[in-house]
């Protein structure tokens, strides 16, 4: 799905960059505004017996950019998403470990809008993401009961370089303003606790458009 994803924004924006001529139009500034929920695919996580993990929590996007009006609508990004947070737990016997991983990040890409003659368009964006994960966890050992057993509490963060893409659909409530649905998926990665801790976030969004 994630290769497909990124072939199909590949295309996208190729085709937009040979649509951009010379006597276009110039374009404009654009603030885009988006909120819904994410999903936490993977992250090294073991599928073991014990090991529960919630991965549904809420998600926002803003982003500032330029776009030229071509007939693709090319134009370059940059903003900042907050992925929410992954809860997991697991216990076995007398052990047991709750964990919390947020993630947010810090975009740097390319969009395009394709209208169709029509209030409906269709967009494709994609580009660089510099992801920061967070991690607190608890744990407690108690073999022996509490009296002699053992608990404690940590915390780590990492940051690195990752990738962003998505696609979604819209509609163009005024020739400044436009409303849609926005699916990405973000590819973190970052070194926590001396181990490398990366994989996807899928964020699902209502996106607000405004042109200047």
């Amino acid at each position: 799905m994630n290769r497909l994803l990124l072939f199909v924004l590949a295309l996208g924006l190729v085709a937009a960059s040979a649509s951009v001529r010379a006597d276009s139009q110039e374009g404009g500034y654009f603030l885009s505004v988006g909120l819904g929920g994410s999903v936490y695919q993977s992250f090294g996580r073991p599928s073991i017996p014990g090991y529960v993990k919630k991965s549904g929590s809420g998600a926002g996007a803003i982003r500032f950019g330029y776009q030229w009006n071509n007939a693709a609508h090319l134009g370059i990004e940059t903003g900042y998403v907050n992925l929410g947070q992954m809860k997991s737990r697991y216990s076995f016997g007398d052990y047991s470990l709750n964990e919390k991983l947020r993630a947010s990040g810090w975009m740097l890409g390319l969009n395009s809008a394709f209208r169709f003659d029509s209030p409906w368009y269709v967009s494709l964006r994609g580009g660089l993401l510099r992801s920061l994960q967070e991690s607190r966890y608890s744990y407690q050992n108690l073999p022996y009961g509490p009296a002699y057993g053992s608990s404690g509490y940590g915390s780590d963060s990492g940051t690195g370089a990752g990738w962003y893409a998505g696609l979604g659909v819209g509609y163009d409530l005024t020739e400044r303003s436009s409303i849609g649905v926005q699916y990405d998926n973000y590819h973190l990665r970052a070194t926590l606790d001396g181990a490398s801790s990366d994989g996807n976030v899928s964020a699902f969004t209502i996106q607000f458009e405004y042109h200047f």
